[in-house]
């Protein structure tokens, strides 16, 4: 047995409980849990999506009773990433709950859920599996993680930026040679060779055609925006924006800002001008605090504002060819690494 290793099944004085990885055969006893945990019917429709339609497939598992309910589940989806040199994958967590019939059992411990948590990481984490755990929890869950599942906190924070649109259409400009531009879906194959030109140093997952076709067209439930900034004449990819928009705001959910500084400004201007014509007075955006991309934003205009939905980004490093802390330093996120917006 190695270090991340559990035995399938727990026997205590209300049953026996099965650790065991989710199939799709599971979703009506997910159902049952989920609205039990959470007080809420879980959408079918949304689940489907992010995890069985999901482009490289879902690590979730449950701990199941010997009656055959859901007792508690710890989900997420592997993405692929590039770091110095090393194809890797990194696992996006959520929807993580236990049953409240089921959190008597192991109580001292952490309950099942926490025992659910230490047999997915034997199965999906280390060399071979995912070598980064993230995800964006509330203040609580972060406490239950950081007590009994070695959850850190992201070591660059969180920053919530703002800006209004007025203040970038109003700036002087002059006449630039690239265009913002509604890319098609079969022209979102530019993004697999902008996704190679993150900032040097920076650790995030791969933001390919295959990501975006999912995580923004597919959805089943919101509507987003992609914007293409791109040379007038050239067909590169130079940035781009995944933007949800509920007028008077905008939520800049994913973002692929150019190199330059001139284009980051010109492209930052344009996208502030096509969304002032929608009717978008703010956008607003979520990123790493001590990051590079929120350096570049508050220089070109957007400003710090408290945080205003307590978010807490975790990450838990398992390989131990990923130096860390030096690589979670690294690692930056958006919201399209979240299933918030």
């Amino acid at each position: 047995m190695t270090m991340y290793e559990q035995p399938t099944k727990i026997d205590t004085n209300l049953g026996t409980y099965v650790f065991r990885p989710y199939t799709t055969s599971d979703l009506p006893e997910v159902c049952i849990a989920w609205q039990a945990a959470y007080k809420k019917p879980l959408a079918v429709d949304l689940w489907k999506w992010k995890y069985h339609k999901a482009p490289h497939g879902h690590q979730i598992m449950i701990c199941v009773h010997e009656n055959g309910e859901v007792a508690a589940l710890y989900g997420g989806i592997p993405q692929p990433m590039r770091w110095q040199g090393q194809d890797l994958f990194l696992t996006q967590l959520m929807d993580l709950f236990s049953h409240p019939k089921h959190r008597r059992p192991l109580s001292g411990r952490g309950g099942l859920f926490v025992e659910t948590a230490r047999r997915f990481f034997a199965r999906y984490a280390g060399p071979g599996g995912s070598a980064i755990m993230h995800g964006v929890p509330g203040e609580r869950s972060y406490r239950i993680g950081a007590r009994r599942l070695q959850y850190e906190r992201h070591p660059s924070g969180i920053a919530y930026l703002t800006a209004e649109t007025a203040a970038f259409t109003a700036k002087r400009h002059f006449s630039f040679g690239a265009r913002l531009d509604d890319p098609s879906p079969h022209a979102l194959n530019g993004l697999d060779q902008l996704s190679s030109t993150y900032p040097p140093g920076q650790f995030q997952a791969k933001r390919d055609s295959a990501f975006a076709r999912w995580r923004f067209l597919q959805h089943p439930q919101r509507d987003y925006l992609l914007f293409r900034y791109r040379g007038r004449v050239a067909k590169t990819w130079k940035g781009y924006a995944g933007v949800s928009i509920a007028p008077p705001n905008a939520t800049i959910v994913d973002l692929i800002l150019p190199l330059s500084s001139r284009s980051r400004r010109d492209m930052l201007r344009k996208l502030a001008g096509d969304l002032a014509s929608l009717g978008v007075t703010t956008m607003q955006t979520w990123l790493p605090d001590n990051g590079i991309y929120c350096r570049w934003l508050c220089d070109y205009g957007f400003r710090k504002a408290p945080e205003p939905l307590g978010l807490m980004p975790t990450i838990r490093s398992f390989d131990p060819t990923c130096p860390h802390p030096k690589t979670t330093a690294a690692f930056h996120f958006t919201m399209a690494d979240a299933d918030l917006f």
